[in-house]
């Protein structure tokens, strides 16, 4: 588990966060567990890029994203313009509420090169931050490779509902290579974080998928999330 925990934490948290970057780097995600405030979260959050977007999430009635629901969110990454998501807890549920997390780190070694090289012509949907709005029948999508590259680190970019209608042949079967080995991650390597409130949690959204278990249809869960962009690339 990368957490940040105890005095030391307390003590540079108005200032700097203690290897919260490198944490990050390291470990694809890191569990703030000393309590804070909301605004002390967002200083954070500024140490680390740009916020570029922010959404409160909370079970919403007539609302059409999943995000608002109480049932089972998939394993998905989000805007692969986005370097770090952050979640903060204001409430959470009273049962569970869990974030579930799928590191990426080591796809080089499940999948072949010739393989890597066919992931980066599979192109998925991905929703486009400012005019897609499905409340109001709007739907704006743009398309992202499910590969990229990044100073030679892997930028993945996945979510099961937004493939396309149909690939050929050999990107069908690396895309079933691909699922596969997201099942064996899931089945040995899942990391699962429920924030307390006041705790706070920042992932690598080009490196790890997060999903959520079904809560409760009256639950109180409320969670703070922003997105933040890497300050040198473009929104």
């Amino acid at each position: 588990m990368s957490s940040l925990t105890g005095k030391e934490s307390s003590r540079h948290l108005k200032t700097e966060p203690p290897n919260l970057m490198k944490t990050i780097d390291s470990a694809g995600y890191a569990h703030v567990k000393v309590p804070i405030s909301y605004d002390e979260f967002e200083s954070l959050s500024r140490q680390l890029g740009a916020i570029v977007y922010r959404t409160d999430l909370h079970i919403t009635d007539g609302r059409k994203s999943v995000v608002y629901k109480s049932e089972e969110i998939g394993f998905h990454m989000d805007n692969p313009n986005v370097h770090i998501i952050g979640w903060y807890c204001v409430r959470q549920d009273e049962s569970d509420g869990s974030s579930m997390l799928v590191d990426t780190c080591d796809i080089e070694r499940y999948l072949s090169p010739s393989e890597m090289a066919i992931l980066q012509t599979i192109d998925l949907k991905c929703p486009h931050p400012l005019l897609h709005d499905p409340d109001a029948g709007k739907e704006a999508f743009f398309l992202t490779p499910l590969l990229s590259w990044k100073h030679s680190v892997p930028q993945i970019y996945f979510a099961d509902w937004l493939l396309l209608d149909s690939y050929d042949e050999k990107q069908a079967n690396a895309l079933d290579k691909f699922k596969d080995y997201l099942r064996q991650k899931q089945e040995r390597g899942l990391i699962t974080v429920r924030l307390k409130e006041k705790e706070g949690l920042f992932i690598n959204n080009r490196r790890l998928l997060h999903g959520r278990g079904q809560i409760g249809r009256n639950s109180s869960r409320l969670i703070r999330r922003v997105w933040i962009t890497d300050p040198q690339d473009k929104w």
